[in-house]
């Protein structure tokens, strides 16, 4: 959770769980439907501190060997075709990952926001074969990241608030659109 106060003095950050929401259950539903007719799509359990270190990086900056070698500790004996890594991404602001933001006294207002990467990982050889930032319009680039306006009442109030089910359905049809938007793209032909 980010609020953004009148100067920078009101600023606050605050990381709450999500777990009840089912975010990557959602994640393998939307693969599953991005994906070609006779593919199977299943979620390989993992704890999630298996991709802490899990950093690929950007660009000419790809180190697609330790980010490999996380996948293939982690599949395991699963022999799949590909893997699909999700990610929290990073966006200048601070903003990462998903979560909900409120704005100064000023704005009035509260946007749910999903910055993600997507991998694609080759099961044979680990190596990244795509990847890219989940998006709405195809680029974050000029627009920002992908945001959803809420009311401004439903900002959590405390922060352990945001466990409730109207901020569940908003963050799930946000990462929902963001994944369909993202993952054709990515999984074409794979």
């Amino acid at each position: 959770m980010k609020k953004i106060g009148a100067t920078v003095f009101g600023n606050e950050n605050k990381e709450v769980p999500v777990d009840g929401f089912g975010l990557d259950d959602l994640v393998v539903e939307r693969v599953r439907s991005a994906v070609s007719s006779g593919f199977v799509v299943r979620r390989i359990a993992a704890d999630k501190s298996a991709f802490n270190s899990y950093d690929p990086g950007l660009g000419m900056f790809v180190r697609s060997d330790k980010a490999g070698a996380i996948v293939r500790q982690v599949a395991g004996q699963a022999g799949c075709k590909r893997y699909v890594v999700v990610i929290k991404g990073i966006r200048q602001g601070g903003f990462f990952g998903i979560g909900v933001m409120k704005g100064s006294p000023l704005y009035n207002m509260a946007d749910i926001y999903a910055v993600i990467r997507i991998y694609v990982h080759d099961g044979q050889s680990f190596d990244i074969l795509k990847s890219g930032e989940g998006s709405i319009s195809g680029s974050n680039f000029m627009t920002g990241p992908p945001t959803l306006r809420i009311d401004w009442a439903q900002w959590p109030e405390p922060p352990e608030a945001a466990n409730n089910p109207v901020m569940r359905a908003s963050t799930r049809q946000l990462l929902g659109n963001v994944l369909d938007k993202s993952l054709p793209t990515l999984l074409q032909s794979q």
